[in-house]
């Protein structure tokens, strides 16, 4: 689950823009679980960078901190740079110092990560945000 306010497509991950895009994704479902709700189980694509992203308009304003969480966990240990970003959705472009890299190791348990960002621009229902795996395998199968 992720702890961001607003969208559309909080409780059900076929709704966020990444669903179904194979070259992220060569399969993706979700399925109920009785702690983390609405999962999504998707495995890795050809693309280098994989990722989960909803480009609802959401409404970022400057300096204002924004913080996401999520559960993470794969079919084994990775250990890579994952990015958070949050963006303009026309255009795509990441919102000055919205976006964090963190080096993150996902295995094969449940564990929480969070990032932070402040825009210094502010998007008023033009927003998106995503995480981004970066050189994610292809073939990894990973939940969140």
């Amino acid at each position: 689950m992720i702890d961001i306010q607003g969208g559309y497509a909080s409780q059900d991950w076929s709704k966020w823009s990444h669903w179904n895009h194979t070259t992220y994704w060569t399969s993706n479902e979700q399925y109920d679980d009785v702690i983390f709700g609405k999962v999504f189980k998707g495995v890795g694509g050809d693309e280098s960078y994989k990722y989960l992203y909803d480009y609802y308009p959401y409404t970022f304003i400057s300096g204002t901190t924004y913080t996401i969480g999520i559960w993470l966990r794969g079919d084994t240990q990775w250990t890579g740079n994952v990015r958070f970003y949050v963006n303009r959705s026309l255009d795509n472009g990441v919102l000055p110092t919205g976006e964090q890299i963190k080096t993150l190791t996902i295995d094969t348990n449940w564990k929480y990560f969070t990032w932070t960002v402040t825009p210094t621009e502010t998007q008023i229902g033009t927003g998106g945000f995503g995480i981004e795996f970066q050189w994610l395998p292809t073939g990894y199968t990973l939940y969140a």
